[in-house]
């Protein structure tokens, strides 16, 4: 943190898992990252593609709540803004460890680097429905004996 500016925040707020606001202002966490080439990444709470993001998001920001109401919290102003316009900032606790590098090492948080790519859904399961008089999941099996109309049409039921 050489350089960087210690501010002083009246109130500060977790907006998220990775963002403050001190004095009325956002900033973006970077954790033990520096401006532009590393920090980290948490799930977004108000754009979740997916109900794990949304759920992990909640918890992180709740946490990101805790961490920065302990006493002896530091925010460090690095004098770099991202593309947002928000300070790049390091929050740091009492003991020198950083709020970022905590929720990283929770799974609240990723490492981010320029070519991370924010992904916090689990992958999807291609499900297909089939009409056997009633709509249920596709088996396996169910597909591999073709459409499962051709059933249907045949005679063959089950």
């Amino acid at each position: 943190m050489d350089g960087a500016t210690l501010l002083v925040c009246a109130s500060l707020f977790a907006i998220d898992g990775d963002s403050i606001m001190c004095d009325g202002v956002n900033m973006r966490d970077m954790g033990d990252g520096k401006p532009h080439v590393s920090g980290y990444d948490a799930p977004e709470l108000g754009r979740a593609q997916c109900r794990e993001e949304r759920k992990k998001a909640i918890r992180a920001k709740k946490r990101m709540g805790e961490l920065i109401s302990s006493p002896g919290v530091r925010v460090w102003d690095s004098g770099e803004r991202d593309r947002f316009n928000r300070p790049l900032v390091w929050v740091q606790l009492a003991d020198g460890s950083t709020v970022g590098s905590i929720l990283v090492h929770e799974e609240l948080a990723r490492i981010w680097t320029n070519d991370y790519v924010a992904n916090w859904c689990p992958p999807q399961k291609e499900t297909f429905r089939t009409w056997d008089g009633r709509f249920r999941n596709a088996e396996p099996a169910d597909l591999q004996s073709g459409p499962p109309w051709t059933k249907l049409l045949s005679g063959d039921r089950e």
